[in-house]
């Protein structure tokens, strides 16, 4: 096969192999390590972090990843496990290991920060107001070789920086359904405003779900919140069961995208043009951010808790309600059991090469602790 990663022919079974077939996009030819982006360009996925094209169309992936770069250590289990861990409802990961969580308790709801080095911050939210996600602002591939085969028609300028990465982003949820005046929503952190560190950018009104935890307190609400790579924050349910809602922190605007057939529960970005979106039931989406149309991916037959992108493989891991943790291919639809939850929660990947679960301790008679399993190392 040829292998668009060196250039050269290997065979299939070889280490650092990335070939396959190429997909027609307008007038060009989008190859591994590469998708179509609705519009007639050829965007990278991961292990890629570029594009290169010859001049007659034919794309394919550049600055390809082989082996997995451990650039950070994640906080330890023993500190993820004590005091930022108090009624966990939702983690991520920054791009330098650092994690976030959000709670899901009785009274106010925290955001907390773990540094690696067991550094505590905390903010607290409004009022008695249910936290469900937090979601971080990461890169989606991770670019370590910078070689291009010599049949591209120009030079691959080395990958720009995504503006805004390490921004921070929570959702609010109501106990049932909201009361008084509060808005839930969808808030973003401010670090450097005291006095409103969490202010909302997608406000909401009541929605109610069936799923995926088969609890009002945890079934209610937005979801599905996910960053979108151009800085735009998604998720769903904001206004109705199904609606796909955006902020884009740039134009400083919001509104309705996409209409799913169902209510939303999990988002994550795949691509500079794609999102992968879960909906009741376990249908997977993938939404294309720049023609606002979606299509099925695949179906996964249980509700879909939280969804969770590697961007070294290019693998989606999803937490299920029937405690199993799926890896999703998310531009065939292949998907394959990899691990299995002890109870109800989330997954989230970390830059540091680990898959961490996260207990959905309000919902648990016996809470359980943060653990975590190691992901493939190389391609």
């Amino acid at each position: 096969m040829c292998n668009v990663i060196s250039g050269t022919c290997h065979a299939p079974a070889d280490a650092c192999t990335l070939a396959g077939a190429s997909e027609a996009c307008g007038d060009r030819q989008c190859g591994p390590g590469s998708v179509c982006d609705g519009q007639g360009g050829c965007v990278p996925v991961a292990p890629c972090a570029d594009v290169a094209c010859t001049s007659a169309g034919a794309c394919w992936g550049a600055a390809c990843a082989c082996d997995r770069p451990i650039e950070c250590q994640d906080p330890s289990l023993e500190q993820l496990n004590g005091p930022f861990a108090e009624k966990i409802m939702g983690i991520d990961f920054a791009d330098d290991c650092t994690a976030w969580m959000v709670t899901l308790r009785s009274g106010t709801d925290y955001l907390r920060r773990l540094r690696p080095d067991g550094e505590l911050t905390e903010w607290p939210g409004v009022s008695n107001l249910d936290m469900g996600e937090v979601k971080v602002l990461r890169r989606l591939t991770i670019p370590q070789l910078h070689e291009v085969p010599p049949v591209a028609s120009g030079p691959v300028a080395p990958p720009q920086p995504v503006e805004g990465l390490g921004e921070v982003a929570i959702t609010y949820t109501c106990i049932g359904g909201c009361f008084g005046d509060i808005i839930q929503g969808v808030a973003r952190l401010v670090e450097d405003d005291p006095d409103d560190p969490l202010p909302i950018v997608i406000p909401a009104t009541e929605t109610m779900g069936g799923g995926p935890f088969m609890a009002p307190v945890a079934d209610a609400g937005p979801q599905g919140l996910t960053w979108g790579e151009d800085r735009v924050l998604y998720v769903g349910n904001s206004t109705a069961n199904g609606e796909y809602n955006t902020a884009d922190l740039v134009q400083a605007t919001v509104g309705v995208v996409h209409n799913f057939p169902a209510r939303v529960t999990a988002s994550a970005p795949v691509s500079p043009a794609h999102l992968l979106v879960a909906v009741e039931g376990g249908a997977l989406y993938r939404y294309n951010v720049l023609t606002k149309e979606s299509e099925l991916v695949t179906e996964l037959g249980a509700h879909v808790t939280g969804l969770s992108h590697d961007s070294f493989s290019g693998l989606v891991y999803a937490s299920m309600s029937s405690l199993e943790v799926l890896a999703v291919e998310p531009f065939t639809g292949v998907f394959e059991v990899f691990a299995t939850m002890p109870d109800k929660g989330r997954v989230a990947v970390s830059p540091s090469g680990k898959l961490y679960y996260v207990p959905a301790k309000y919902l648990q008679a016996q809470e359980g602790m943060i653990q975590s399993w190691d992901l493939p190392a190389a391609i």
